[in-house]
Parts: C-alpha cells; sequence; structure tokens
C-alpha cells in the first residue's frame, strides 16, 4: 500500500468516527435524560400550527382537505415520481453509452434513451404548465 492509500484510509477512519461516534452529544431535545417526553413540547407545536394556519388564512391562502389541495398534492407527488424516473433513465442511458466500447449501434441506443428521457420531461413540465394555468382559471376566488 501506498502511504497516499494509508492516509485516505486513516482520514475516512476520522470522518466516520467524528460522524457516528459524535452524535450522541448533539441532541435536538430539550429533555435528555428524562423518561418523559416533555408535554409543553406538543403544546407548542399544537400552538405553532395554529399561529400559521389563522397567518395563512389573513393571507388569503387556501388551508384544510379542498379538492384542489389533494390535486395539488397528487400532482406533486407525481411530479416527483417522473423525476425520479427521468433521473434513472438518465443514468442508465449514460452508463449504458459510457460502457459501449465505441460499438455504434449500443451507442445510438444510449443517445435514443436519454433523448427520449428529455423529451418526456419536457412534455411533463408543458403538460404542468398547462394544468396549471387551466386550473387557477377554474379555481381562482
Amino acid at each position: 500500500m501506498t502511504t497516499r492509500s494509508i492516509f485516505t484510509i486513516i482520514l475516512l477512519g476520522f470522518f466516520f468516527c467524528l460522524m457516528f461516534c459524535s452524535s450522541p452529544a448533539v441532541f435536538a431535545d430539550d429533555n435528555v435524560g428524562q423518561s418523559e417526553p416533555n408535554p409543553d413540547m406538543q403544546t407548542n407545536f399544537k400552538d405553532a400550527t395554529d399561529i400559521l394556519g389563522s397567518a395563512a388564512e389573513k393571507a388569503g391562502l387556501r388551508t384544510g382537505d379542498s379538492l384542489e389541495s389533494k390535486i395539488a398534492g397528487a400532482i406533486v407527488g407525481l411530479l416527483s415520481v417522473i423525476g425520479v424516473v427521468f433521473l434513472v433513465l438518465m443514468v442508465y442511458g449514460g452508463v449504458k453509452w459510457m460502457t459501449a466500447r465505441g460499438e455504434s449501434e449500443i451507442i445510438d441506443k444510449s443517445k435514443g434513451i436519454i433523448r427520449n428521457a428529455v423529451t418526456g420531461l419536457i412534455v411533463i413540465f408543458l403538460a404542468y404548465a398547462i394544468v396549471w394555468t387551466v386550473s387557477t382559471f377554474l379555481f381562482s376566488t
């Protein structure tokens, strides 16, 4: 082993110990060592939720479980899944391209995968823009 690889192993070991061995000393809770949870903490979260809800209503934002918020949540979830699929396709196409070893047929298939992934992403964003535009006109108050 070279000196550089030994130094790298020691450095990684140090960061590993620093990250995982010192974490019990850092707590985000103020009742460390107590057997029962702090009852004031639940009240504080409820108060904060009430305050934020009243501020949202004063600002004119919609709150609650309306049809619009459920549809928006579904669209956000769908866009998240589509983003993951896009990332997987891009990585797959890139890895396939890198491992093609100069074979033009595999390179063309890889370029097609990447091109189709980008085209699909553009179509999804355009569809989202159309849905958003239509929904603002339909659900505006």
